[in-house]
């Protein structure tokens, strides 16, 4: 339940947050990302006056006004969505659901590193010029008659690491392997065909709404804020760990609304 009086243990909480934001021209708000930690900070004048009638060089009166008020957000998890804003990107086309075929007329085509397909060495990994790959199907062809004359075997013949996107030989792919000197091998990638796409740096400013949500882990209590007028602005350096997510860094930066003036701030008993 809501406490109001401290001291009182029950008001002693810890929890995460959550940050949506919309931009001006879209109709609904996107999650932006795992928030790994995030920061409040004013920026404000803060002026003071002395009264010259007694002489006393003694501060009166202290005025505070309020510029902004800076969230520096750092996310995991990132969707295309956060990338895309972090990049200062435009908006990003929809997704196609299409799949694609990447045929490759030799293993040299398809494999990174390699100009004759006589220098495969058994076992070892090479990354495939196709990217997104979900499916590779190996198959010998005699060139002077076109014809299939063998289907080789994913598991027996060749394996791909998909997520990777490299392929490994488990026998030798030579050109005379199955009939006749003119045997060749044709490699054919599918790929999903999922794309989003945009273009970075083309936009200035980015101009949102937000909101936001302070979920306490040992309290049925929810903190909801809201922000009507803010600019989303990059800052710091994205980082890229073997060990972790990607983190990349914004800025929100709150602004006085014309008519609704810095927004609203409630928390809710949402056990009660």
């Amino acid at each position: 339940m809501l406490e109001k009086i401290s001291p009182n243990a029950a008001n002693y909480m810890r929890g995460g947050t959550r940050v949506y934001v919309k931009r001006t021209a879209d109709a609904f708000y996107q999650n932006l990302g795992n928030i790994v930690s995030a920061t409040l900070a004013r920026n404000e004048d803060l002026q003071e006056h002395i009264s010259g009638y007694t002489g006393s060089k003694a501060i009166d009166r202290k005025r505070q006004e309020v510029k902004s008020i800076d969230y520096t957000i750092q996310t995991d998890e990132n969707t295309i969505e956060s990338v895309r804003a972090w990049l200062l990107g435009d908006a990003a086309t929809l997704p196609t659901q299409a799949a694609t075929v990447g045929n490759c007329d030799n293993i040299v085509e398809l494999c990174i590193g390699l100009t004759l397909y006589s220098d495969v060495v058994i076992g070892r990994w090479y990354d495939m010029r196709i990217d997104e790959a979900t499916a590779v199907h190996w198959k010998m062809f005699d060139d002077a008659f076109p014809i299939v004359i063998a289907n080789m075997t994913e598991g027996t013949n060749f394996k791909v690491d998909y997520i990777a996107g490299r392929i490994t030989f488990l026998t030798a792919p030579a050109q005379n392997e199955v009939i006749g000197a003119n045997a060749s091998g044709k490699l054919t990638a599918v790929t999903s065909g999922m794309a989003n796409k945009f273009n970075q740096f083309s936009v200035l400013s980015i101009d949102v709404s937000a909101e936001g949500v302070y979920v306490f882990e040992d309290a049925d209590i929810r903190d909801f804020w809201t922000v009507p007028k803010a600019q989303l602005l990059p800052s710091g350096d994205g980082s890229i760990s073997i060990e972790n997510d990607r983190v990349i860094e914004f800025t929100l930066s709150q602004l006085k609304h014309t008519t609704l003036d810095w927004g609203t701030y409630e928390r809710h008993d949402v056990g009660a």
